[in-house]
């Protein structure tokens, strides 16, 4: 009985060289279709996470500063070692809305007893990515010769925010990176924008890049591919985000068109017709004259006036006789483009009783 063998043909090695060369195009145009998909699923992963950080500051800014009874705003922001110009800032807020206000129950030869209040400084620092830091200043008395302005209680916004982001801030609403360098270049574009009725101002984010070159912070825009300082490549995707926010200083609003005031008491001077003598009344603080009577003024770095100073101090609503305090004020620097420090109170933190 005769046997044949099958024989079993595998493949040359020519061939083996021919499939993988097959596979590794297949291969090679498969990553070339996911690659662009990933970068712009990655892309869009940063603008969603941007456009949430700078909605939560908006949101963190308007919850802040709408409901405030009074305002000041400065186009410039103190270090955080500055504690004199921020308590200067107290001082000057004070002797525009509070000075001399009086608890219930005072009374003329008996016993005077000075309300008390939160003051509160916000500042955003362009020159440190845009933080956002707040100062509570608690229980300020509102005695004229003894404020009592202590050391204040510190909250920095997020801290997690600027591990990622550098953030800048600028009054009024902006498309683009066309102007956008800070402050206001002039206090009328900074009135324009700080209302009583629409307070504008555009958040800007921008994707941060530690190098480990240098060690330099750098804006990684989308246009950026390499660090600024030392020239290394620098790798992720980088973006920049801008958010405009408009709001309504609520309180200060209704007073504009109400003509309603928490009612504030202080003693006051007053000519007594019937003893043709100056005597002393407890009056409502709005019929007594405002520190700064609604004029333009020199100020110097403080707020404070200063005849030989190029700053100018600008009142849009403040005391002035037989009316109703507004409590909106602009302090503007000429040329400063630092950042801004609002310096504002709630009604609901002031003690008259």
């Amino acid at each position: 009985m005769s046997t044949t063998k099958k024989q079993v043909k595998g493949f040359t090695l020519i061939e083996l060289i021919v499939v993988m060369a097959i596979f590794g195009i297949i291969l090679a145009s498969a990553m070339a279709l996911i690659q662009p998909s990933s970068k712009v699923m990655q892309n869009s992963q940063n603008m969603e996470n941007g456009s949430a950080v700078v909605s939560n500051i908006a949101n963190y800014i308007e919850n802040e500063i709408s409901s405030v009874e009074y305002l000041s705003v400065i186009n410039s922001a103190p270090s955080s070692d500055d504690s004199t110009t921020r308590a200067n800032y107290v001082e000057e807020y004070i002797k525009s809305y509070y000075e001399g206000a009086l608890k219930s129950g005072s009374e003329i030869g008996g016993s005077l007893s000075y309300a008390t209040g939160d003051i509160h400084v916000l500042t955003i620092d362009n020159n440190d990515n845009g933080k956002i830091t707040r100062y509570t200043y608690k229980d300020v008395s509102f005695n004229p010769s003894n404020f009592n302005i202590g050391t204040p209680e510190v909250e920095t916004l997020n801290k997690a925010y600027y591990d990622e982001y550098i953030f800048k801030i600028k009054s009024g609403l902006y498309e683009d990176d066309a102007d956008f360098a800070g402050a206001p270049e002039d206090y009328n574009e900074l009135l324009q924008n700080i209302s009583s009725k629409n307070t504008q101002f555009t958040i800007k984010a921008i994707k941060k890049y530690h190098c480990p070159n240098c060690g330099a912070d750098v804006e990684h825009d989308f246009n950026v591919s390499a660090c600024p300082s030392c020239g290394r490549r620098i790798s992720g995707r980088g973006g920049s985000f801008l958010y405009n926010a408009s709001m309504s200083l609520v309180n200060i609003y209704n007073r504009s068109t109400a003509g309603v005031a928490n009612r504030y008491y202080v003693v006051s001077d007053e000519y007594d017709e019937t003893e043709d003598a100056v005597k002393q009344k407890i009056v409502d603080i709005t019929s007594t004259k405002c520190v700064r009577n609604g004029t333009k003024h020199t100020t110097d770095n403080n707020g404070t006036p200063a005849d030989d100073s190029d700053d100018t101090f600008v009142t849009l609503n403040g005391r002035s006789y037989g009316s109703v305090m507004l409590g909106t004020k602009v302090y503007y620097s000429a040329g400063d483009e630092s950042g801004y420090t609002f310096i504002y109170s709630f009604g609901s933190e002031i003690d008259t009783n």
